[in-house]
């Protein structure tokens, strides 16, 4: 089946849907047999089923200087995770080149976007079978006095990450007047809520206010007003889940604790005894942050060039940044860290605006959490980066802008 064909609906998307349905299913199994190697499995599938659907062109790269970034950041990736490799290496290394070629072929053979394609719906269920179980009773933790839905995943914040990823769909026309893309939005909200996620609530934030800067009339900031009212009353139903007490909190925490934190000595025996483990997560981070940084400038100069390896973080630290920019910086080096900002760059220009809100969403919230991390969001991400900037099937009608009437490019 070959893209640009000129069948109606988007029927290009068939093996990409497909391949998706099928990791969302390996996810599923891989976290109730804790196996986490059927994860790369369910990539590499995803891979493959688009290259065999795509065989008569599969070589047939196009000439862009988006793909041109993505196979340098690929060959970078390679060379600097192989020349001092370790086991451990292979998932995060996997599911990199897994995403960019995901990108690289989907813009060659010129996939038109999900939202034109009736096979969206077989990826939007795939996502909504994996929220609805990680609603069910006894998927929630308790971190240090604040409960928080975990879900199917190793931490809220993946929960927090994929729900956010279900507004890339089509619901219609983005604006308030449609009560369905609106009751979508909050649901997505309800779930950032119950997770707790204080990094993806001000990137869920960040990306509404994006959306109707350049737009916002009286009507809008008295919904808004509105609608701050409901999400705070909100947060008073339920103590177990006191997602603004906690926001509170860790900013009393942070400021206590500025000067340690500036100074890199950070007293967490001090602090464990003082605050809860929700409390101080915004202070371990700064802290971790700090370290990952000075680690990296201490690096030898070829090193800070290229980077150390995908994934070598956590081999050095035990654990992900929590920033994926100081990721990219520490892993890919000076170089892979511009080459991968210009790629964002230049996708994000390319998307038309109304297209823009679960951008935003992704990169602020990668300045706080491990965002490159989560296959299941960001193969849906490439995918959609990839397509969303060609234009719609003429047998589709233009979803006007949030909170306007015209499409702007």
């Amino acid at each position: 089946m070959i893209a640009g064909s000129n069948r109606n609906l988007g029927s290009e998307w068939v093996a990409p849907s497909v391949g998706y349905a099928v990791y969302c299913l390996l996810f599923i199994v891989a976290f109730y047999t804790e196996n986490a190697e059927l994860l790369s499995l369910g990539a590499m599938n995803l891979l493959l089923l688009l290259l065999l659907a795509n065989f008569r062109s599969m070589f047939s790269f196009k000439k862009d200087v988006t793909v041109t970034i993505a196979f340098l950041i690929v060959a970078l990736s390679a060379v600097n995770t192989l020349a001092d490799f370790d086991p451990q290496q292979t998932g995060y290394l996997v599911k990199s080149i897994a995403c960019y070629f995901l990108y690289i072929f989907m813009v060659s053979y010129n996939y038109r976007p999900l939202r034109d394609s009736k096979y969206q719906y077989i990826i939007l269920f795939s996502l909504l079978v994996i929220i609805g179980l990680s609603l069910l009773p006894g998927n929630t933790e308790d971190y240090g006095g604040h409960v928080r839905l975990r879900g199917l995943f190793v931490n809220p914040n993946g929960l927090a990450q994929t729900a956010m990823i279900i507004l890339l769909f089509n619901y219609g026309e983005r604006r308030l007047s449609n009560i369905f893309f609106v009751i979508v939005a909050l649901g997505v909200l309800g779930i950032i809520y119950l997770s707790a996620t204080t990094g993806a609530f001000l990137a869920f934030l960040v990306a509404c206010l994006y959306q109707i800067h350049d737009r916002i009339k009286v009507r809008h900031l008295l919904f808004l007003l509105v609608f701050a009212l409901v999400v705070v009353g909100a947060g008073q139903f339920g103590a177990k889940f006191n997602f603004f007490e906690k926001i509170r909190a860790q900013a009393e925490v942070v400021v206590a604790n500025y000067q340690s934190i500036s100074r890199n000595r950070v007293d967490y025996e001090s602090l464990t005894s003082n605050y809860t483990a929700g409390e101080t997560s915004a202070v371990w981070r700064l802290s971790h942050w700090s370290n990952v940084l000075g680690a990296f400038a201490s690096k030898d100069p070829l090193t800070v060039l290229i980077g150390a390896g995908i994934g070598r973080s956590v081999i050095d630290f035990g654990i992900l940044p929590h920033n994926d920019y100081l990721r990219v910086l520490y892993e890919q080096g000076v170089i892979g860290f511009v080459l991968t900002v210009t790629f964002f760059w230049h996708c994000f220009h390319r998307l038309r605006h109304q297209d823009r809100i679960v951008f935003i969403m992704m990169v602020v919230y990668a300045m706080s959490e491990n965002v490159l991390d989560n296959f299941l969001v960001l193969a849906l991400f490439f995918m959609f980066l990839a397509c969303a900037q060609m234009s719609p099937h003429p047998s589709f009608s233009k979803m006007p802008d949030a909170f306007g009437d015209a499409p702007k490019i």
